[in-house]
C-alpha cells in the first residue's frame, strides 16, 4: 500500500508536519538499515498505516481489496461462515450478536462474549475485517472459537454454513396482534416491511396493535433504519449527526406521506440491537411513539464511511456520531428499555411460524414477548 505522504504536510501545521515526518522516515530507515531481516517497503508502510487507525477506534480500520469485497457483500447479507457480527474495543474482540439461525447462534454463543483465539491464533493484532476473514470459509469446513464469559474460558468448534439472511419475518399472533421480526438492516428493508405488515392484515381493523422484534439486530445500512422508522412517524427528527468533517452535521426528519395506519406500537432490543437498530429504537420512543421492552442495547452509534484508497484498498474510517431526537448519544452507553425482561432460558429463539402454537399452549419461553402482548402500561419502566 502506497501513503501520501506530502497529505500528511497539508493538514498539519508546518512545523508538526515535519516532525512527524522526520520521526516516521527516520525509524523506516532505521528498519531498513539494522532490522535483523529484509522487509518489504510496502509491507513496512502497510503495518504502519494500520497502526494509525488502529488506534483510533474499534471500527476505524484498513481493508486490502478482500475486505472492501466482504463489506460490500454484507449489505447484500450472503455468505459463507459461522454467523457473528463482531466489534474490536481496545485490541479485543466481542460478539455484538450471533445471526439469528447461525451455527454461531445454535451453540448458544451470545452477546458480550469475548472472542480470544480462532483456530488457535490469537485475536490481539488482528483488525477485524482479517478476524472475518478467519470466521469466513468454505461451506461445511470447521472452525475452533476460543472465547470467553464473565470469568470463564470455553472451547466452540463450528461448521461453516451457507449464511442467507431472512432479513425482514411476520406472524399474526392473534388477538389482534402483529410481530414483524428485522434481523439486519440491508438493502430494500424498509420496503418488506411495509409489505409484509399488509400481507398479514395488520391494517385491516383499528384494533390491531403492533410488535417491532430488533433482537438480535447488528444494524447496518443507517439509511435504511431511519427509513424504517420513517414508517411510523408523520414528523420530526429520526436521528442526528455530527462529525468534524464538511457535511457531517445534519438530521433525518420523518416525512407524513407514506406513514403507515396508526396502531399502538412496542419494540423489543437487547443487547445484541446495535447501530441502527438502536436509531430506530430511539427515535420511536422519543417521540413517543414505541415502548422499548427486553434488555439494554449493545452502544453503537459511530458513523463509517468507506473511503477508496489506491489500489483496492479502503479506509473505513468513523466520521461522526448518531444522536437520538432527544440528543442522547448512542455510542457505548446503548438504550435502556422503558421495560426491562429477564433474556429467555433457552438461547436459541423459535422459528416464526412456530411462535403461534407456543404462545396458545402456553409453551413459549419468551419473557419480552410475552410482556409486549400485554400491552402497555402507564408510567412502567
Amino acid at each position: 500500500m502506497l501513503v501520501a505522504l506530502p497529505l500528511l504536510a497539508t493538514l498539519l501545521a508546518p512545523d508538526e508536519a515535519l516532525i512527524a515526518l522526520e520521526r516516521l522516515l527516520e525509524v523506516y530507515g532505521r528498519v531498513q538499515e539494522s532490522y535483523v531481516e529484509a522487509v518489504t517497503p510496502d509491507a513496512l508502510m502497510d503495518a504502519a498505516v494500520k497502526g494509525m487507525v488502529k488506534q483510533l477506534d474499534p471500527y476505524s480500520e484498513v481493508l486490502d481489496p478482500r475486505g472492501v469485497a466482504r463489506f460490500y457483500e454484507d449489505t447484500r447479507g450472503a455468505f459463507s461462515g459461522v454467523g457473528l457480527e463482531i466489534a474490536l474495543e481496545r485490541g479485543r474482540a466481542w460478539v455484538i450478536t450471533p445471526l439469528e439461525g447461525s451455527p454461531a447462534a445454535a451453540a448458544g454463543i451470545q452477546p458480550r462474549d469475548e472472542i480470544l483465539a480462532v483456530d488457535g491464533i490469537s485475536l490481539q493484532a488482528l483488525n477485524s475485517a482479517e478476524i472475518i476473514e478467519r470466521l469466513r470459509g468454505p461451506e461445511g469446513s470447521q472452525v475452533r472459537l476460543r472465547l470467553r464469559r464473565g470469568g470463564q474460558i470455553f472451547h466452540q468448534a463450528l461448521r461453516r454454513e451457507a449464511i442467507s439472511i431472512q432479513a425482514v419475518e411476520g406472524v399474526a399472533l392473534g388477538d389482534h396482534a402483529f410481530l414483524l421480526r428485522v434481523r439486519v438492516f440491508q438493502e430494500g428493508i424498509a420496503s418488506a416491511a411495509r409489505a409484509r405488515l399488509y400481507a398479514m392484515g395488520a391494517f385491516e381493523d383499528e384494533g390491531s396493535r403492533l410488535i417491532l422484534d430488533l433482537r438480535g439486530n447488528p444494524g447496518g445500512l443507517v439509511s435504511e433504519g431511519v427509513a424504517l422508522a420513517d414508517l411510523f412517524l408523520e414528523g420530526g427528527v429520526i436521528v442526528e449527526m455530527k462529525g468534524r468533517g464538511e457535511g457531517m452535521d445534519r438530521s433525518w426528519v420523518a416525512h407524513a406521506a407514506g406513514t403507515l395506519p396508526p396502531r399502538p406500537l412496542v419494540v423489543l432490543i437487547d443487547g445484541g440491537s446495535a447501530s441502527a437498530a438502536e436509531i430506530v429504537a430511539g427515535a420511536l420512543r422519543d417521540h413517543r411513539r414505541a415502548q422499548l421492552i427486553g434488555q439494554a442495547s449493545f452502544g453503537k452509534g459511530s458513523v463509517q464511511r468507506l473511503l477508496p484508497l489506491k489500489g483496492g484498498y479502503g479506509l473505513k474510517l468513523t466520521v461522526a456520531r448518531y444522536y437520538t431526537p432527544s440528543g442522547v448519544d448512542l455510542h457505548e452507553r446503548g438504550i435502556e428499555p422503558d421495560i426491562l425482561t429477564p433474556p429467555p432460558a433457552q438461547k436459541i429463539r423459535p422459528k416464526l411460524d412456530e411462535i403461534p402454537a407456543r404462545l396458545q399452549s402456553g409453551a413459549l419461553d419468551d419473557p419480552a414477548l410475552l410482556r409486549a402482548l400485554r400491552g402497555p402500561r402507564g408510567g412502567e419502566r
